[in-house]
């Protein structure tokens, strides 16, 4: 009998997270119970890590070199920002190259962090694409994130727009 074909050959895995204060869930248990975005988070902590793995076997120190391609559509649209940015930068610490289709209104939440960002958008008419390339430098990267209330809290908001 072929080995792929013999059932006890498979293997169920789980992952087990752990919070700050040692308390310990497993992700299928939380991908019943969380929201959304809470379902999602550790499914792209397991991808990174994955194509991490396969892009650069054997690497336990060090910056990968080589292009770690991750091609994702409508990703992390159920995550709120500060998840979201951390994911990314999380993608780019495995060394991992990522490209992202995504909707307009992710668009402040990867100018924050991805280096270049390429718009294609459709004319009216639908008889022509407008491609257009942004690459946010640091200047804007730190703008934005003055004026983001996900990393100043509704507090700090407050403050800003009195100003």
């Amino acid at each position: 009998m072929s080995l792929l074909a013999d059932y006890r050959n498979y293997f169920t895995f789980e992952i087990i997270m752990t919070d700050r204060n040692g308390g310990r869930t497993t992700m299928s248990s939380r991908a019943v119970k969380g929201s959304g975005g809470e379902a999602q988070a550790p499914f792209y902590v397991a991808i990174a890590a994955s194509l991490a793995s396969a892009y650069f076997p054997g690497l336990s120190r060090g910056r990968p070199k080589g292009m770690g391609l991750a091609l994702f559509d409508e990703a992390f649209n159920k995550l709120d920002v500060p998840n979201t940015q951390a994911l990314l930068t999380f993608f780019s610490d495995m060394g991992l190259q990522l490209m992202i289709a995504g909707p307009e209104d992710k668009r402040a939440t990867f100018t924050e962090v991805l280096d270049t960002i390429i718009l294609v958008n459709k004319s009216l008419d639908g008889n022509s694409v407008y491609v257009d390339a942004e690459f946010p430098g640091s200047l804007a990267k730190r703008e934005l994130a003055k004026i983001n209330p996900d990393h100043v809290g509704i507090e700090g908001f407050r403050q800003i727009a009195a100003e």
